[in-house]
């Protein structure tokens, strides 16, 4: 069985919502996956006009692949490409780790879960907009079986 790392909605557009370390400790868990021979797959919003350029991954983002999907909807399990490259490499244990912890992340936990895949979620490289609704969403996610990294 073969693990990825899925980096998520790490957009230009979002970071001046996020703390400012967000980005340094994902590019330290992608370089510590690269390291380690994880697949590093990254999804993105495509925004209400697909390819609009300020949904343009983040600058300072750390790419080590071409693994780059959009999505139209928050969970990545919407996107059909995504899916078949899972598929296609016989992936089926991923750790998520990006934006927003309440949101994207979470649904594509919670859908990952439901289509059989291990999942875990990573809070060190994942931020909230709203700390309140994201305890809750973490509460959620451990009862629903996502392992939780803190």
């Amino acid at each position: 069985m073969s693990l990825a790392l899925i980096v998520i909605d790490i957009q230009e557009k979002y970071m001046d919502k996020y703390d400012m370390g967000l980005v340094d400790r994902v590019n330290a868990r992608i370089r510590e996956a690269e390291k380690s021979g994880m697949e590093v797959i990254y999804v993105m919003n495509s925004g209400k006009n697909e390819h609009d350029p300020e949904y343009k991954l983040a600058d300072k983002l750390f790419l080590v692949s071409n693994c780059i999907y959009e999505k139209h909807f928050p969970s990545a399990f919407t996107s059909e490409r995504f899916v078949g490259l899972l598929d296609s490499k016989s992936i089926r244990e991923i750790e998520l780790i990006g934006i927003d912890g309440s949101s994207c992340v979470a649904k594509t936990a919670l859908d990952g879960v439901k289509k059989g895949y291990d999942v875990t979620v990573n809070l060190n490289c994942v931020s909230s907009i709203n700390d309140k609704i994201f305890n809750e969403t973490i509460k959620r996610m451990a009862e629903e079986g996502i392992k939780i990294i803190r």
